[in-house]
């Protein structure tokens, strides 16, 4: 039984040793052949300084210790540094291996464990766990016959713990954290696990590396979610990194990165945001020959970028309606090329030393812009970046006309083109357009708007004319019902809107061609009429249209006419006021003649007119 300790602390160690073997022989004396003992321990220092140190436990062991036997100890070990270090009920075991071993197996063992922790300079590591062990060897040192045995000791185990600390309110942190190490060969591998939460972000980190060049290689990814601002934006993402080595970075690339943004809202103020979603990062960066380890500038990085964002104006959806600076952003939002849209993108990126270039951006998305005289809405892509004479947006939009403009816009749809250094034009065509009395079917159209603000435009337009509405301005041509008898009419029509002036009808051309043929038959009498007509809609009074015709007529035995061109002017407007004056006059000649009875006339002239009148009834 022991006796008081240093330091004024005391303790008390039981010792028990027997002897299960002795002899005596005249030869060799008394012999012992083993010696069994077994201790128990329970002990504890104080120093002057306050650390302490209690250690309560059992050890045995036999002497002499040979091949397949061991030495044994189980202790409990509390130890205090104010200040410094605390630890509290420290499980240790320790395993020592007599006699000669293998160089697999280890000559000391030790493992031990605590529930309540490793306290450091005033963080907890809990739980905390040790698994070591000591490998010794023995060679022969160089020296010839005088040659000694030289001990080489190395050491191997694992160490793993926890970590949780309160940063003073800012949010609550946790880690896991294990290393394994074997001098041996020089291998370790080490596994962070670490989390952090407050009112504001929520994030973790995952990271594992190891000395050993695996396609594994050394890898870490993590999460985050941030809350930000007053408006209540936030953004929630993760992402992913390995480094490789050897062999796996020559076939694999030495770095390679994902990152993702699964969903985000950025609050711009005055009702606006921006959301986002589904975006994904990828950079990728081959190893340099040559260079072992190289810096960020010599690397060559190549990636990707792609998701989606939904724009959200100010009043959208009665959001932010009535305050002035939310219509103030929702007004100059609108004027702009990309208002209220929801885009998906891609692009592809490099760098290449230090030095960054994006080569191509592809922007998909929803377009939707309501002017003073014209929408638009359809799908989009943009193409990023921007230089002088590249194109920018293309896509395909449905085209219609807005508010009180006089021109309506039938099943309208085109082609969007917007080329950096010049304007945004819109190619397509309609069902129908109509404009007044005139409507145009089977509809070309272009649009040329004259900036990015879509505010000022001109617009062209073509197609077929119903001419129903000439009727009322005195003349009616076939219907193309009648056997023999054929119009069409085809025209364009241009309007155009500037920044400071509403939309206005600028001009409407018609080109009617018409074929007339009445008659026919052995000794009867015929007459055929085939030209064109060019008129300008809306037609006014003191206005004239001009066109060409080519008549035939056949009387028989009084009339035979062939090939008579003619000119031909038609008078617009209301003539009732100038009754001298002819709704139409036709001038005309041909060289094959008329003949009229048994006279030919060669060559004839011809000059008649029109007149029309409003009659009662």
């Amino acid at each position: 039984k022991g006796g008081a300790r240093p330091g004024g602390g005391g303790g008390t160690t039981f010792v028990a040793a027997s002897l299960p073997h002795f002899s005596k022989s005249s030869v060799d004396g008394f012999a012992v052949g083993k010696i069994v003992v077994s201790a128990a321990f329970d002990f504890q220092t104080i120093t002057s300084g306050g650390m302490v140190f209690s250690a309560k436990g059992a050890a045995s062991f036999t002497y002499p210790c040979v091949d397949g036997e061991e030495v044994l100890a189980e202790a409990t070990i509390n130890a205090a540094v104010p200040g410094a270090l605390d630890v509290q009920d420290f499980a240790v075991s320790v395993v020592y291996a007599c006699g000669d071993l293998s160089a697999d197996t280890p000559r000391w063992s030790l493992k031990g464990s605590t529930r309540r922790g490793v306290k450091v300079t005033g963080t907890t590591v809990a739980p905390f766990n040790i698994h070591a062990f000591v490998y010794t060897s023995s060679a022969a040192s160089s020296g010839g016959a005088n040659a000694q045995l030289k001990e080489t000791t190395h050491f191997a185990g694992i160490v793993s713990g926890s970590v949780k600390a309160n940063t003073g309110g800012a949010g609550d942190l946790a880690a896991d954290v294990s290393y394994a190490f074997d001098t041996r060969d020089g291998s370790w591998r080490a596994a962070l696990a670490f989390s952090f939460e407050s009112e504001t972000i929520k994030a973790t980190l995952n990271m594992q590396a190891s000395s050993a060049c695996t396609e594994a290689g050394t890898s870490g990814s993590g999460t985050l979610a941030v809350k930000f601002g007053p408006l209540g934006s936030f953004v929630e993402g993760r992402a992913s990194v390995i480094k490789r080595c050897g062999t796996h970075a020559a076939a694999g690339g030495l770095y390679a990165i994902d990152a993702a943004i699964d969903r985000a809202t950025i609050q711009v103020g005055g009702g606006a945001s921006i959301l986002l979603s589904d975006i994904k990062v990828k950079v990728y960066s081959d190893s340099v020959e040559g260079v072992a380890n190289p810096t960020f500038k010599q690397l060559a990085w190549t990636g990707s970028a792609e998701g989606t964002m939904e724009l959200k104006l100010a009043g959208a959806g009665g959001a932010g309606v009535g305050d002035a600076a939310a219509h103030q952003v929702d007004e100059d939002a609108n004027n702009a090329l990309m208002s209220s849209m929801t885009l998906t993108y891609s692009t592809a990126f490099s760098v290449t030393h230090g030095t960054p270039k994006v080569s191509d951006m592809v922007i998909a998305g929803s377009l939707r812009y309501e002017g003073d005289a014209i929408a638009l809405s359809g799908d989009v892509a943009l193409h990023l970046p921007c230089a002088p004479g590249r194109t920018m947006v293309t896509g395909q939009v449905k085209i219609a006309t807005t508010g009180d403009v006089g021109v309506r816009v039938v099943g309208g749809a085109g082609s969007v083109v917007y080329v950096c250094d010049g304007p945004l034009t819109v190619d397509g065509g309609a069902a129908k357009i109509t404009a007044g009395a005139v409507t145009i079917v089977d509809v070309e159209m272009y649009i040329t708007f004259d900036d990015r603000t879509m505010q000022a435009f001109k617009a062209r337009v073509s197609g077929v004319v119903d001419v129903s509405f000439m009727t009322g301005q005195g003349l009616a041509l076939p219907d193309g019902g009648g056997s023999g008898s054929s119009v069409e009419t085809v025209g364009s029509m241009t309007f155009s809107k500037s920044a400071i002036e509403k939309f206005r009808v600028d001009e409407v051309k018609l080109n009617v061609k018409f074929s007339v043929a009445t008659g026919g038959g052995e000794g009867k009498m015929s007459f055929s009429a085939e030209g064109s007509i060019v008129l300008v809609y809306p037609c006014q009074a003191g206005d004239s249209v001009a066109g060409e015709a080519t008549l035939n007529a056949l009387v028989p035995d009084s009339l035979d006419l062939k090939d008579l061109v003619i000119a031909v002017t038609y008078n617009c407007g209301d003539l009732s006021a100038k009754p001298g004056k002819p709704r139409l006059t036709v001038q005309g000649s041909t060289a094959a003649g008329v003949k009229v009875g048994a006279a030919t006339l060669k060559p004839f002239y011809i000059g008649a007119s029109v007149y029309t009148q409003d009659m009662d009834g």
